[in-house]
């Protein structure tokens, strides 16, 4: 394995649409809804755009996200359950005293208090953070309506804030240089996969939803994205109905592990009380007897530890 490449998502769409001829792409055409059309004549499938438009097709990808409409309208009872936890998340600019990791890799910790703390590299002189704990669902909701308004938008940068005391400096500051209106706030959601039926074939979130703690999200949508291609100019698939099934079969377990991964990870990260004090001391151990130094290697034990110390916090069973 080489070096791990991070990139910020607008910055890789940029790279990508670069090798797009644009009269390929429309802007503007947001799904609002999918037929799929049983009389046998013309295309199969009709897509329903916001503006009023539509247009027929003979196969659909749906790659649009975690709350696809392309998905509900074929399959309105797949949907993306709450994990139980949200997380808020912006951009700063780095400073010179965070901790090392910080500057080179990535670096995580949890609080006894049941918050889990999460900053990355993400360009030269930035920060990605991301601040997670336990809260009903309609929070996020609240607080990005909150957000949008002026009047209101501090007082979710401050309640971020206070909910990082238990780290201490400098990451209350790193919390309060950030811009207002890169913070947002989102309840975790996740969904096992579902078997596709031809002519409608969902890849990314729109298939397997999961949560960052999968660490996996982006990369699992360009697995799909390239083993579907593969399955669908293979010569030995007769028809596209066995091309599906043939990406279904890689696409499912795929995407079922790292869903699995991810919700051990999850519950774990948001412990409290003695539990978090156990695990604590239980990876203070581990990594002194096996010499585990490295960010890779500590996400290990965290996953290891996940699953010893608790079932998934999931609202599937996985």
């Amino acid at each position: 394995m080489g070096a791990k490449l991070r990139i910020s998502r607008a910055t890789l769409r940029t790279k990508l649409l670069e090798r797009f001829p644009r009269s390929s792409i429309s802007y503007g055409k947001a799904c609002t809804a999918v037929d799929v059309l049983s009389d046998g004549e013309g295309p199969p499938v009709r897509v329903t755009f916001q503006d009023g438009s539509s247009q027929a097709c003979d196969i659909l990808v749906a790659a649009d996200g975690i709350h696809s409409k392309a998905r509900a309208s074929i399959l309105p009872l797949e949907k993306p359950k709450y994990t139980g936890v949200t997380m808020f998340a912006g951009r700063s600019d780095v400073m010179d005293n965070l901790p090392r990791p910080t500057g080179e890799g990535q670096w995580m910790a949890p609080a006894p208090t049941g918050t889990f703390l999460f900053v990355s590299p993400l360009e030269q002189h930035r920060v990605h953070w991301s601040l997670s704990w336990r809260a009903p669902l309609c929070l996020a909701a609240q607080l990005n309506a909150k957000l949008k308004d002026p009047s209101t938008a501090q007082e979710v940068l401050d309640l971020v804030t206070s909910k990082a005391a238990p780290y201490g400096e400098p990451f209350p500051t790193l919390f309060r240089n950030t811009a207002l209106s890169g913070l947002y706030a989102s309840p975790l959601m996740e969904k096992l996969p579902h078997s596709n039926t031809a002519p409608v074939i969902c890849i990314g979130d729109c298939l397997h939803p999961m949560t960052p703690f999968s660490g996996n999200g982006a990369n699992m949508a360009f697995c799909d994205a390239w083993q579907l291609a593969q399955r669908l100019t293979d010569p030995t698939h007769a028809t596209l109905d066995e091309a599906v099934a043939a990406f279904d079969a890689e696409a499912g377990p795929r995407s079922t592990q790292a869903l699995s991964r991810g919700a051990h990870l999850l519950s774990l990260c948001h412990q409290q009380g003695i539990r978090y004090w156990l695990i604590r001391a239980f990876i203070c151990i581990v990594r002194v007897v096996l010499g585990a130094s490295s960010f890779g290697d500590t996400v290990k034990l965290w996953r290891f530890l996940g699953r010893l110390f608790g079932a998934p916090k999931t609202s599937e069973k996985l």
